[in-house]
């Protein structure tokens, strides 16, 4: 027989077929319904993975919201500029078709004697 270290190390727990490996996970649940006992929660490297994991989850749905909130101040920002191009482009038209004049300046002085002038020299 030509059995090589490789081939005896795969014969162990993990080479169940993949469906029952994916099931693995769920059977203290099977357990403790079908008992009525409660297993303990795990620890070590395992539970360790799992609070991990768990944080990591936590944090990511908070960057999601953090990137969500940002995306509607964009969205806003976005359509305020758009409303405030359009206004100003309505403002140029209006200012368009406005002309300006220039008449020729005059000078005038007015003259309104009283008595306190007209002692008065200049």
């Amino acid at each position: 027989m030509n059995n090589n270290p490789q081939q005896i190390a795969n014969k162990g727990l993990f080479s169940l077929p993949p469906a029952i490996n994916q099931m693995l996970p769920f059977v203290p649940l099977l357990i403790e319904q079908f008992t009525g006992q409660k297993i303990p929660q795990m620890t070590g490297t395992v539970a360790e993975i799992q609070v991990a994991i768990q944080q990591i989850q936590a944090t990511l749905s908070q960057v999601i919201n953090g990137q969500q909130q940002i995306f509607n101040c964009l969205t806003n920002l976005e359509t305020n500029a758009n409303n405030q191009l359009l206004s100003l482009d309505r403002r140029l038209e209006n200012i368009q078709s406005l002309r300006l004049t220039h008449e020729k300046e005059r000078k005038q002085i007015e003259y309104n004697p009283s008595k306190s002038l007209e002692r008065e020299e200049y």
